[in-house]
């Protein structure tokens, strides 16, 4: 939802980033949350989009 339902395919580096400092910055999550964000969109990455 933060990137207005854009496929994953369509995103970047630059889109994850901004994601997870949205995460960060403005919902304050702990950076154990954080880190847990990050592997779910490498996982989704590398395994489901196969995509490094």
């Amino acid at each position: 939802m933060f990137h207005n339902k854009r496929h994953p395919k369509e995103m970047g580096a630059d889109e994850i980033r901004a994601y997870l400092t949205h995460l960060a910055v403005n919902q304050n999550l702990a950076a154990s949350t954080q880190n847990v964000a990050l592997s779910a969109l490498l996982f989704l990455y590398r395994y489901v989009l196969e995509i490094e």
